[in-house]
């Protein structure tokens, strides 16, 4: 049996002893979740309401005439369920429970007489993520809680992480010393510490962080350092490769220029044709009028032409970039498109004629022919 239930089990007999009415009652709660501790408060003069909720004689909710306060560890995480004055239920929400949130809860009506006792025990959860995968740059944060003393003074309060079994940071005596290779950690808040929060954060990873941590706190002064909760974390950092890194740099690059710089990169003939469909939709037909001699030089998408029909195309003066034509009618130039010249043929021919005019050297040569 825990010290906690023997101490329940003493305040029940207490009260039985003294003639008074107790509810009882053991509540368990996942470390992190939410909890309701349950007290009725029918009977009971809610008109004149007094109510008063402490954890082994440390406060943590009442109520007074409209009036309430909230325990110092307990602020932001309590509240009643209902309004009590209204529903004559007194019971209790905590949220975001930690470990050194287990104890004995008495609920006292006028601060004298007990109503409620409640027993929370705080449960770890049974798979809790230990192995957490980065990549450089990433900001990573390795989770740690352990069980000390709600009020126990920030000076007092000891935590140390190992790294591959060898220290990399320690808090003693209200000062953090870090080691030189590892000057980017930092630890939570004070308040979240003081409620056993001993979290790690290691800002812009890189490969040289990867291994094995572990958490270490005193609950008291004099003893040892022990493991917190999850006892240890492995770190996998993976390395951008340089494609990935480039791929990256081309889409920032990308959200930052503008439109114009954009069409810059693709193709020539991209350009070219991206900046005559622009032209045609935003250009009256009659200003197309130009000679057949024009027409054809400006088909032809070399990078001279390219540059200045983007140009003029940008400008929504496109009167000399080429000369609309009827619809399913090719461009006299058009077989000079990049992707429309049959190299394989021309490969092939090129070599035919290449041994055919080997053979006839060769027939000259010994007087064949």
């Amino acid at each position: 049996m825990t010290l906690l239930g023997t101490a329940l089990i003493f305040t029940v007999a207490l009260s039985v002893c003294l003639g008074l009415y107790l509810q009882t009652s053991e509540v368990r709660a996942i470390l992190g979740k939410s909890v309701i501790l349950p007290c009725n408060g029918s009977g009971l003069p809610v008109e004149q309401l007094w109510v008063h909720w402490e954890a082994m004689g440390k406060d943590v909710l009442s109520v007074r005439d409209d009036i309430i306060r909230v325990g110092r560890a307990f602020e932001g995480r309590v509240s009643f369920l209902r309004d009590p004055a209204k529903s004559e239920d007194f019971s209790l929400v905590l949220t975001d429970v930690m470990l050194n949130d287990e104890d004995i809860y008495e609920c006292l009506w006028e601060e004298t007489k007990p109503v409620c006792s409640v027993l929370l025990q705080v449960l770890k959860p049974e798979l809790f993520p230990d192995h957490v995968e980065a990549y450089e740059g990433d900001d990573v944060t390795l989770e740690c809680f352990g069980n000390i003393p709600k009020y126990k003074p920030w000076e007092d309060i000891y935590i140390q992480w190992l790294k591959d079994d060898k220290e990399i940071l320690r808090l003693s005596s209200g000062k953090m010393d870090v080691s030189i290779d590892y000057n980017i950690m930092a630890l939570p808040p004070k308040h979240n510490i003081s409620r056993g929060v001993f979290s790690l954060t290691i800002q812009s990873v890189s490969v040289f962080d990867q291994g094995v941590y572990e958490c270490r706190y005193k609950a008291v002064d004099y003893e040892e350092p022990r493991s917190g909760f999850p006892e240890r974390h492995t770190l996998t950092v993976w390395a951008m490769s340089s494609g990935m890194t480039d791929l990256m740099d081309s889409f920032s690059s990308a959200s930052s220029t503008s439109h114009t710089h954009t069409h810059t990169s693709v193709p020539a003939w991209t350009a070219v044709t991206s900046a005559q469909t622009e032209a045609d939709r935003t250009t009256p037909t009659h200003t197309y009028a130009t000679s057949p001699q024009t027409e054809m030089n400006i088909s032809v998408p070399t990078h001279t032409h390219t540059e200045r029909a983007q140009t003029e195309a940008s400008s929504a003066a496109p009167t000399h970039t080429h000369t609309e034509r009827a619809e399913g009618q090719r461009d006299p130039l058009e077989f000079l498109s990049d992707e429309e010249i049959p190299w394989i043929r021309i490969g092939l021919i090129t070599g035919v004629l290449l041994v055919t005019a080997v053979v006839l050297g060769l027939l000259l040569v010994f007087g064949r022919i």
